[in-house]
């Protein structure tokens, strides 16, 4: 099938371009006459869809940020209270890897009480965009008169592809910005294929501030839309999104730490359980992030655009794997390699692989016989797609545990007589599991170096501090076995799972005066 057929059909290889939009070319010219402004409408009806199922998610069933995103909620707060008091310090020291895009939002709903949900609510909004967003595009993608259920079958694959992504259920139920992650990679594409290139552009900064390596396509592609848009407007809007990266990584930690690459110190800290072969094991993540069927999928309507020269196709195959590369390549700088490192690779091979259906089932020739086609690809596909789903199960039950776990968390806060009996002095420190370190950072109104935690590797608590420590389970994350340096510890109080546990050094009269009572 010509590359020109794509996106509902129209024949538009030898309709000039239109400057009308954000430097429309052929390629994009399909959706000229049917997008009035940067988001058509079934967009704009999408978007508010998924912010209003997000926001009603978040605040109907039992939700509460993992370690990452309650880092970004603390740091958003602390930000807010640099304009509204009670001033706190901004330190992004002490917690995660600083990821700018969402303490954008954090920071706004730092202004507010319930900033913890609130975040969730955009979170999970985000993400569910990305499931409309990737029937958008996969649908324009296999779009053809010969066929009118050859768009509408990759659109539902292509968002189904997006769901069955590793964890994508784990991560909406948490509030981390995987999704987003997802969903900011599709955009881009697909309002770079409906000729909106500035938005293209922009929706590419929002993934460069959730994940740095991605700065590099973006620059890329602003270099290239520098040259082929010369209206001052665009060129503007490039300059300062293209600052807007740096500025956003480095910046703010090294306003609050001095160290403006904090986040690439902390990031290489972690070393991602590689082993002698960080390559192999990065590319090994890579084909789990999917299922196999959509990784052969992507692979086998590729090679099928090879044949057919359809170069929009190779391209988007090209850049998920070019993607790929370069994050196996980061491994050799002391980088995890993590599998949500590759999720924009992922997010391309799930479109891509419902793009292959339909593609696959027209060689039938249409009509009825299509259909059964794909119907028999799909079902093929079903057995390796049942572990994903069924993985998405427990994930309610997960998230309820853990609100249950913070609540008695809090409880036991306020048993031992609140923020000011716990750090009585300025340098007084808490100590708590370490995976809800910044949950405890929220619920004392202080910054995360505040809270001592404690490693997988390093096991024991080695300075005097009020101890809030549970049994290890995944949601809590590792707690002290052993006090080292002559250590005791004096149970206060127990509250559900949790002990509070005052640690002293026998002898030190001053340093002890100091840790909660």
């Amino acid at each position: 099938m010509p590359a020109r057929e794509y996106a509902g059909g129209q024949i538009v290889a030898d309709q000039p371009p239109s400057r009308s939009s954000d430097s429309e070319s052929p390629i994009d010219a399909p959706a000229r006459g049917r997008v009035r402004s940067a988001w058509s409408s079934p967009l704009l009806i999408a978007f508010a869809a998924s912010v209003a199922l997000g926001y009603v998610w978040a605040f109907t069933e039992p939700s509460l940020p993992s370690y990452d995103p309650f880092s970004w909620v603390v740091w958003g707060r602390e930000l807010a209270h640099h304009i509204i008091g009670p001033h706190e310090s901004f330190i992004t020291g002490g917690g995660p890897s600083w990821k700018p895009f969402p303490v954008i939002f954090t920071t706004i709903f730092g202004f507010f009480g319930q900033a913890p949900r609130l975040w969730i609510g955009a979170a999970r909004a985000g993400g569910l965009f990305g499931l409309f967003v990737a029937y958008k595009l996969g649908s324009e993608l296999a779009a053809t008169p010969r066929w009118r259920l050859a768009g509408p079958i990759a659109g539902i694959l292509s968002a189904l592809g997006v769901f069955l992504t590793s964890e994508w259920w784990h991560y909406m139920w948490r509030g981390t910005s995987e999704p987003m992650v997802i969903t900011a990679t599709l955009f881009g594409i697909e309002r770079h294929l409906a000729g909106r290139r500035v938005t293209a552009f922009l929706s590419g900064v929002a993934l460069a501030l959730m994940r740095p390596e991605a700065g590099i396509f973006v620059g890329l592609y602003a270099l290239w839309l520098f040259f082929t848009d010369p209206r001052v407007s665009t060129r503007l809007v490039l300059v300062a999104g293209i600052l807007a990266i740096p500025v956003g990584w480095f910046v703010p930690p090294w306003i609050s730490s001095g160290e403006p690459f904090l986040s690439s110190q902390h990031a290489q800290l972690y070393n991602g359980q590689l082993g002698a072969h960080p390559v192999l094991e990065v590319l090994k993540r890579a084909t789990n992030l999917s299922v196999w069927p959509v990784i052969i999928a992507a692979l086998a309507v590729t090679v099928l655009a090879i044949r057919k020269r359809d170069w929009l196709t190779v391209t988007l195959a090209a850049a998920g794997l070019a993607y790929v590369a370069l994050v196996a390549l980061m491994t050799l700088d002391s980088y995890p390699g993590l599998e949500r490192f590759m999720l924009p690779a992922a997010a391309i091979a799930a479109v891509l692989a419902g793009v292959a259906v339909s593609r696959f089932a027209l060689l039938a020739g249409g009509g009825l016989a299509s259909l059964a086609v794909a119907a028999v690809l799909v079902a093929i596909a079903v057995p390796f797609f049942a572990g994903r789903v069924s993985a998405a199960g427990p994930e309610r039950g997960i998230s309820q545990r853990a609100v249950k776990i913070y609540d008695q968390m809090v409880t036991a806060v306020h048993k031992a007589g609140g923020r000011k009996a716990i750090l009585p002095c300025t340098h007084s420190l808490a100590a708590v599991n370490h995976s809800v370190q910044s949950s405890m950072a929220w619920v004392l109104s202080v910054p995360l170096t505040h809270v001592l935690t404690v490693t997988k590797v390093d096991s024991s608590l080695r300075r005097p501090a009020l101890a809030f420590f549970a049994h290890r389970n995944a949601i809590n994350g590792g707690a002290p076995t052993r006090l080292v340096g002559g250590l005791k510890g004096h149970l206060i109080t127990r509250v559900g799972t949790w002990k509070v546990i005052r640690v002293t050094r026998p002898g030190a009269t001053a340093l002890n005066a100091c840790v909660g009572r």
